[in-house]
């Protein structure tokens, strides 16, 4: 981050979606799904000059509490209900949402 501080300090608990200045869009809808599921979210806007190098060229990444990323994207989010069962453990990894590859292929 611009202030020296590495971006695993700013998250919490939750499950985080990590977004570039105005690629938040849909992020509401994510977190109607995670509360239906009972799992915690909030979404944390990376400002940092570095961010987009760093994470190359990702404009949205979802972190699980144990910060491990679940999900990224270039560019709007997948069906929400699917991300959020994804996330959370409550679907099998095959009904996933198509990740970039995948989505590439079709």
């Amino acid at each position: 981050m611009d202030d020296w501080t590495a971006v695993q300090d700013h998250l919490g608990r939750c499950f985080t979606l990590l977004h570039s200045p105005g690629a938040d869009a849909g992020s509401g809808e994510l977190g109607r799904a995670f509360a239906r599921l009972g799992a915690p979210f909030t979404t944390l806007e990376l400002r940092s000059a570095a961010a987009e190098s760093v994470y190359e060229g990702y404009r949205l990444i979802l972190v699980r509490p144990d910060l491990h990323i679940i999900w990224r994207g270039r560019g709007q989010l997948p069906d929400p209900e699917a991300l959020a069962a994804l996330a959370t453990g409550h679907v099998a990894a095959r009904t996933a949402p198509a990740g970039p590859k995948e989505q590439a292929a079709r």
